[in-house]
């Protein structure tokens, strides 16, 4: 600190004469000290910085002489700003300028000094900004660490830190990634330093100090704890796979835990599965006698199977796991102590077998059905149950290995999961039931039903009563349960012979249905096949009925008429086409099925509804196929002489405008006949 004695040292030079003139500068307005040529706002910096008077004067002066051109001056701006904001023994308490600009100045000031051309500078600057981005302490509702992240970040401090990391210097590296790290301390910061840092952490972790090899490590995880699916990010994992290998268990959680993160990358799992050496590597990590934990909640056995899971996206991996001997691998974790370790296996494996009929056969082989059934009996944690009824559901794709899960009892255990006791003959443990549970007990009941060979599947689940506790299930709050609900109701309607299941509990459906909201969903898919569910089973008068007096209509004539006018600001979609044409089909049966119930049937002959189809019918260029549904309505309602006079009262000139503009022939012939009944004196 010699030099910064010397400059701060009063002497009988004349620059301290010349100091001395510019006494009067202190009344100066601090917006006026912009205006100041270099060489007077230097001595003018010297003269604030002794006499401590205006932080805000102080700041104004270092960005200016920032820029110099003179390396003595700015290593004397280095060390005032190091006294002042890095030296942790000078002040007890850091104080930064109030107001955003002034805050701003300072740390345009730090990046000012950090340009390579300044080396002498760099090590005080980079000191400074260490403390400042990793201090914690509040500051207006805010810590400084986090303001001092954000500015090194606004004022473009990261490309010039990357140039300093490529110096090679160990010394200023370390620094360097002490900044980073501090900046990606905070979520918000992750993906400006991705976008300006990953090729020189990616660097670091090969050619830097243990330490700042460690210190890039954890800035990479974080990095992609919140990007994980950032293909820029897994751009070159060789430097991870030679990580892997180090026997400091700190370093291998971390390339671990980043990896798990990065492997939800297709590039990233490519890279992997061309590494064999590397998945051997992972699999004997995996497979450590100890249990050791790095901290509360993760382990690295954990993150292998995070990884294995994430693997499987790609058929070759699952394949790859397989001759790996991944079976036995997994069934060990199945008795594991560590919930979240039981849970994962169960996860992987049902990873392993989804839409791949090799593996599937490989671990049924390996005896996993009857060790996911004896862990179903043994576990009272609804997660661990919920993930091996998901493995069970694809499992159950392959129609031999369904009929096994059937024979095993997986029917007759769900129903009991789901039923208010939820006491299970073959379970000694009541569990508590997740909606995510009850989702995965429908999803794999469907899975059993579509295979036309089970019969013995469809009997046991009707027999079990399924379509009972889907109806109670149907009641809650989620959109992805009663999405599984309509499909597996669905299954169940595409085998006639079990069509009548629905005979006396038809109504609660639909009453439930409307008085729970599931037509005002977001969900867009659960809408769709909702409506396809009505329009599926009230196929009969008794069914319609039901229909028209639960209120569906009436919702579905809500739906229509968003829809319409929708499709006339010409904001059309193909959920949008498919859900008019579901819908103009309900009514269709409805008038098909009406059987002289005059006053149920004015909930689609009504007048809003008529001046809903009308107006469809007047779009130009528009579904043709769903034209002809609508044509073909209005001359069935033109048929029944309760509401022939009224249509002919307020509707015949339209009707007689929208044949000119039809262009489906059989729309057409629709449309002449209602005209033609109209005319009819």
């Amino acid at each position: 600190m010699n030099f910064f004695k010397n400059c701060c040292t009063k002497s009988s030079t004349a620059e301290e004469d010349d100091t001395y003139l510019i006494d009067p500068l202190l009344e100066m307005e601090t917006n006026s000290l912009e205006d100041l040529d270099e060489d007077t706002a230097f001595k003018y910096l010297k003269q604030e910085y002794e006499n401590k008077k205006d932080l805000d004067k102080l700041v104004i002066l270092l960005l200016k002489i920032s820029g110099s051109q003179k390396q003595k001056r700015l290593e004397y701006c280095a060390e005032i700003i190091y006294k002042l904001w890095g030296d942790e023994n000078y002040e007890s308490e850091i104080k930064i300028p109030q107001g955003k600009d002034k805050q701003k100045d300072l740390f345009q000031s730090m990046s000012n000094l950090l340009d390579p051309e300044s080396k002498n500078t760099h090590t005080i600057v980079l000191d400074t900004l260490v403390r400042l981005t990793g201090e914690q302490e509040q500051y207006n509702l805010s810590s400084i660490g986090d303001l001092a992240s954000h500015l090194v970040i606004s004022v473009g401090t990261l490309p010039i830190l990357k140039t300093i990391a490529g110096l090679k210097d160990h010394k200023l590296q370390r620094r360097v990634v002490a900044i980073i790290a501090n900046v990606s301390y905070y979520d918000e910061n992750h993906e400006a330093v991705a976008e300006i840092m990953v090729p020189t952490l990616i660097d670091l972790l090969t050619s830097g100090s243990k330490r700042v090899r460690r210190n890039s490590l954890i800035i990479f995880h974080r990095i992609t704890r919140t990007q994980p699916t950032n293909e820029n990010l897994a751009i070159n994992l060789d430097p991870f796979f030679q990580l892997l290998k180090n026997k400091d268990l700190t370093i291998q959680y971390y390339t671990l835990a980043t990896l798990s993160e990065l492997t939800n990358t297709k590039n990233a799992v490519e890279q992997l599965l061309e590494k064999e050496k590397t998945i051997h590597n992972l699999f004997q990590i995996g497979s450590y006698k100890t249990n050791e934990y790095i901290n509360e909640k993760n382990t690295n056995i954990l993150q292998v199977l995070i990884i294995f899971k994430n693997i499987c996206v790609i058929p070759e991996g699952q394949i790859i796991l397989i001759k790996n001997g991944v079976s036995k691998f997994l069934f060990r974790f199945y008795e594991s102590s560590n919930l979240e370790i039981r849970k994962r296996a169960v996860q992987t494996t049902a990873a392993l077998v989804k839409n791949n009929s090799k593996s599937s056969f490989a671990l049924v082989k390996a005896g996993a059905i009857s060790k996911l059934f004896n862990l179903i009996e043994t576990t009272d944690e609804s997660m661990v149950i919920q993930e091996i009824i998901g493995a069970c559901r694809f499992f159950a794709e392959e129609e031999e290995i369904a009929l096994q899960l059937t024979k095993e009892g997986l029917i007759q255990v769900c129903s009991e999961i789901l039923s208010p006791t939820n006491i299970s003959k073959r379970m000694t443990i009541s569990i508590t039931v997740s909606l995510g549970l009850r989702t995965c007990i429908f999803q794999a009941m469907q899975s059993l039903i579509v295979h036309h060979g089970l019969e013995l599947s469809r009997k046991q689940i009707i027999e079990h009563k399924f379509i009972s506790h889907g109806i109670e299930s149907l009641g809650l709050k989620d959109d992805d349960l009663k999405l599984a609900i309509f499909n597996f109701f669905d299954s169940i309607l595409s085998f006639p012979k079990y069509r009548n299941s629905f005979d006396t509990e038809l109504g609660d459906i639909l009453d439930i249905t409307v008085q729970f909201g599931t037509f005002k969903s977001k969900n867009q898919q659960l809408i769709l096949r909702v409506i396809h569910f009505v329009k599926a089973v009230c196929n009969t008068e008794k069914r319609v009925i039901e229909l028209l007096q639960s209120g569906v209509i009436k919702e579905l004539v809500s739906i229509l008429r968003k829809y319409v006018e929708f499709i006339q600001k010409n904001e059309v979609t193909d959920f949008i086409n498919k859900t008019v044409k579901k819908i103009l089909q309900i009514f269709m049966l409805c008038l098909a099925f009406y059987g002289g119930e005059i006053n149920r049937i004015s909930w689609v002959c009504g007048e809003t509804q008529l001046n809903i189809i009308l107006s469809y019918l007047e779009i130009q260029d528009q579904n043709q196929n769903s034209k002809f549904i609508a044509a073909t309505i209005l001359e069935n309602i033109s048929q029944i002489e309760s509401f022939r006079e009224n249509l002919r009262k307020t509707a015949l000139v339209r009707i007689q405008n929208i044949l000119e503009i039809l262009k489906d022939e059989k729309a057409k012939k629709s449309i002449q006949n209602c005209i033609r009944i109209l005319n009819k004196k």
